[in-house]
């Protein structure tokens, strides 16, 4: 299911924007998911596409998962159940 290049199978795709899920965001800037195998496939996506967008649930938001994937720096924004943002705490009030 996961390629072992993703740049090389995405890149033909033409990504405009990425949405990506993530298990945890951990103290407002760092984006973790379970498992490592998942981690090339969102690099990819953040390295092709013009806007990367990480999507969690609040409950989320605090948790830390095994395995780091990007940081908010790395990436356009946050959405969950409360609406989109740029910074983790509180999403809902975000800019």
């Amino acid at each position: 299911c996961h390629p072992p290049d993703p740049l090389k199978v995405l890149k033909p795709l033409g990504i405009d924007v990425g949405f990506l899920s993530a298990g945890g965001l951990w103290e407002g800037r760092e984006l973790s998911c379970s498992h490592d195998y998942e981690v090339a496939m969102k690099r990819a996506v953040i390295a092709l596409a013009r806007d990367s967008w990480a999507v969690l649930d609040s409950s989320k938001i605090g948790d830390r998962r095994a395995v780091r994937f990007a940081t908010l720096d790395e990436i356009s924004g946050v959405v969950t159940e409360h609406g989109v943002g740029r910074r983790a705490v509180p999403v809902a009030e975000a800019d």
